[in-house]
């Protein structure tokens, strides 16, 4: 009778022992999921930027507070950046807040330390280059353009470099942006498919 008794305990405990492991697993991914569902970006607004060429000025458009480099009629370059990084070390989506302009697909590049991030040129506020068309008829776009995932330290230096362009001639794109967002992630290879969408 006793070996019945053994394996009957062994069972009860083995079965409690999975349902744990089970619940705890559960629990954990449950955790993760109500972490990256309330957890706050950190953003770093155009407007409180800590350094800046002289190329770029302050051009507010499409209802966000923007800098872009100023309309010189020639194309020009130039960085703004932030001494230091606020938020604590880890992985993060980033995403650069762009406004999108009609007449030009500026490049862009977004750096940590001097370590490229993430570079590509904006897309046109309505999908193409439009040149004749009055700003009424396609207005500028504020759109956020994802860098992908990136460990980030606090207190690293961020930069974002832009250059105007004029495919139009007189008027052109200045290379707009508003902010860069930085948004926790707990697992950098399962939030790495956010990377690529824009």
């Amino acid at each position: 009778m006793r070996p019945k008794v053994h394996a009957l305990v062994a069972a009860v405990l083995l079965s409690t022992v999975f349902t744990l492991a089970v619940g705890w697993m559960a629990g954990k991914a449950l955790l993760r999921v109500a972490r990256q569902a309330f957890a706050l970006p950190i953003v770093l607004t155009a407007d409180d930027h800590d350094g800046r060429e002289e190329t770029w000025q302050r051009r507010p458009s499409a209802g966000v507070a923007s800098w872009g480099i100023r309309g010189s009629g020639r194309p020009e370059d130039g960085i703004m950046w932030f001494d230091a990084f606020p938020g604590p070390s880890g992985f993060y989506h980033v995403q650069l807040g762009a406004v999108l302009e009609r007449d030009g697909a500026p490049p862009y590049r977004v750096e940590v330390d001097g370590r490229l991030l993430g570079a590509g040129r904006y897309r046109h506020a309505c999908g193409r280059l439009m040149c004749d068309v009055p700003r009424s008829a396609c207005p500028d776009r504020a759109t956020r353009l994802s860098i992908g995932v990136h460990h980030i330290a606090r207190g690293a230096r961020i930069a974002v470099w832009g250059r105007s362009v004029y495919p139009c001639g007189a008027h052109g794109a200045y290379a707009r942006w508003y902010e860069v967002r930085f948004t926790p992630v707990d697992d950098p290879e399962q939030d790495s498919g956010r990377a690529g969408g824009k």
